[in-house]
This record gives structure tokens, sequence and C-alpha cells, in this order.
């Protein structure tokens, strides 16, 4: 289900030059909601689960994917090409495919304490400190999203339309972050309706290029302590990307906008957390 202007013009034509306004002056969007949309999703999961021994337990899968659709449902979608000729450049990979996911946590119980392999004792008080720990976490990792390199649609004056850029030399991911590095070769990107060029649409399409992917650590250490056998006192100490690897945003999207090709934003830093839990 989507919205589709109807009324959408083909480029130079202008609000004037919409299909509507000849016949009912109707120089404006004409919204038509209905479900003519399509999306395709194809994916290969794999997962692993066990007990390499008696104290280490592991789960992890692993997602190889191509999703595909003509908008992005965000409680009220819209496409960006409306003009008829152009309504099928819509069909791209979806915002918020992923091709790789991978996920791999584990929970391992430290071999040390009473009945342990290591500081077995029969002292209650070394084996308060020493057992009862467990460490485990999960290690994430997953392809970036996609996005589409946009142009300022002023000179193309399609209402009802998106612009995009025109792709004219050779492109690059330099997968630099920061004002002076680059995060692809911005200078293989025009707009296509320079002045004095008849106007066009651009043609890169929607969702032919990807943010950086994320990869990180959460990380938990755990110690009971027994009080009796149905009361017991619990610490945690867990951290949310324990290597505080950033996450970066996506780069200037706009190749008529500020920071054209550079990635400005970062997110996803380490944090911190202590805890203690009474079970009775």
């Amino acid at each position: 289900m989507a919205d589709r202007d109807i009324n959408a013009a083909a480029p130079g034509a202008g609000n004037n030059g919409r299909p509507l306004f000849a016949q009912f002056g109707r120089n404006r969007d004409l919204k038509m909601w209905d479900g003519w949309l399509s999306s395709n999703y194809h994916g290969l999961q794999t997962s692993v689960r066990g007990n390499p021994t008696k104290d280490l337990f592991i789960q992890g899968a692993y997602t190889w994917a191509k999703a595909i659709n003509m908008t992005d449902e965000d409680g009220w979608a819209g496409v960006g090409w409306n003009w008829g000729p152009m309504i099928n450049r819509n069909r791209a990979v979806a915002g918020y495919d992923r091709p790789h996911v991978l996920q791999m946590g584990w929970l391992y119980n430290l071999p040390f304490g009473k009945g342990k392999k290591f500081g077995n004792s029969s002292n209650a008080v070394a084996n308060g400190i020493i057992g009862g720990w467990q460490a485990g976490g999960i290690y994430s990792a997953y392809s970036g999203t996609p996005f589409t390199i946009s142009a300022d649609g002023a000179r193309l004056n399609a209402p009802g339309n998106i612009q995009t850029a025109d792709l004219v030399g050779n492109f690059q991911y330099l997968y630099g972050k920061g004002s002076d590095t680059p995060y692809f070769t911005a200078a293989a990107f025009a707009n296509p309706t320079p002045p004095g060029v008849a106007p066009r649409f651009g043609n890169t399409g929607r969702n032919a290029f990807r943010v950086p992917g994320v990869a990180g650590l959460d990380f938990n250490v755990i110690k009971t302590f027994n009080i009796t056998e149905s009361m017991n006192v619990q610490f945690r100490a867990e951290a949310a990307n324990l290597s505080n690897t950033p996450r970066f945003g996506g780069p200037g999207s706009n190749v008529d906008g500020g920071n054209f090709g550079v990635i400005t934003s970062a997110g996803g830093e380490r944090q911190l957390r202590f805890g203690l839990r009474f079970a009775f």
C-alpha cells in the first residue's frame, strides 16, 4: 500500500504541465492510495547451537539475503518517481536491505571454584569468591543499508518526482570518515541538468550505494552468590559495544548539497552498566 501522485509531470513540464491541469486546472499533487506495489525477499538462513565443552554454550545465526521493493513502509509510504514512464524505476533494493547479518552469542561458566577444574576447594569463603562466575556476550556484524545519491530537482522541473545524480566518472568507495577523508569519490557525480541543458532524470537509481557496515561486541560478566538453597544475589557487569567501535552514519548524499561524500556523524559509543539482583 502506498501513495502515487497521478498528477506528476514530465521533465521540464512544470506545474502547468501536469496531466490534469489542462482538463481540470489541477496543478498540484493528487495522491492515489492503493495496493499497487510489490516486494520480494530471498534469504539463506543458517544457525549453530551447542555445547563444545561442558561449561561453554554457543548459539549463532548468519543470514545472506536480498530485499527488493518500490518504497519502504514508514507508516505512510509514497514513491520517488510518480510520472508514468518512470514508475518501474522505483523498484530497487529496499532501504533496510542488509546482505550479510551475523550474530554469535556465548555463555561460559568459568572453571573456578567447587567442583571445577581450577580452585576446587572445601573452603567456603574461597569458593564464594572465585566460584560461580559466568562470562558471555554477543558479537554482531552486518552490512550497511543502501542510500540514494540525489540532486537538486529545481532544474528538472518535474513536480511529483525526485531527481538523482549522474554518474560521470569512476566511482570508488574510499571508506574515509570525517571532513578530510571522503567516503566515496564525490567527483564521479554531477547534476544531470546543468544550465542550458534540457531537463532529464539522472542515470543513477534508487538505493544504489551503501553506508558503512557495523560490527561490535556486547559483553557481560555475572557472579552469583548463593545465600541459601532458595536465595541468591547476582552481580552483573555489562558492556554494550565493549571495543567502543564507532557506528558511522551515512555520507552527505546530495550532489548539490553540503558535505557531499563525507561522513560527519557517528554513534553507538560504549555503555557500561552494573547491577545487583536478589532472587528468592
